[in-house]
């Protein structure tokens, strides 16, 4: 199952699987806006590749105002493992 989530997340733009990977790191659920200071980048810049991981079905709208969530644990799992330490 997580290699499956490696190779969905590896079929993103190189921008959108850095704001996937930072969004794992911000927690699940998420804020994009910590999300987007896990990057280092103004959350204006962050918001087109969250738009395209919800196109994709890896994120989701959250319960709370402003929040996100993963698909499932699984993903969050599955992407947070696979990001590169530091």
């Amino acid at each position: 199952m997580l290699a499956a989530i490696g190779e969905e997340s590896a079929s993103l733009g190189e921008g959108t699987r850095e704001v996937l990977r930072a969004a794992a790191i911000a927690g699940d659920p998420f804020h994009p806006g910590l999300a987007a200071v896990v990057v280092a980048v103004p959350e204006s810049d962050l918001l087109p590749h969250v738009d395209e991981l919800l196109r994709r079905g890896l994120v989701r709208v959250g319960e709370g105002p402003r929040q996100l969530q993963f698909r499932h644990p699984i993903v969050w799992r599955g992407v947070y493992e696979g990001a590169p330490v530091g």
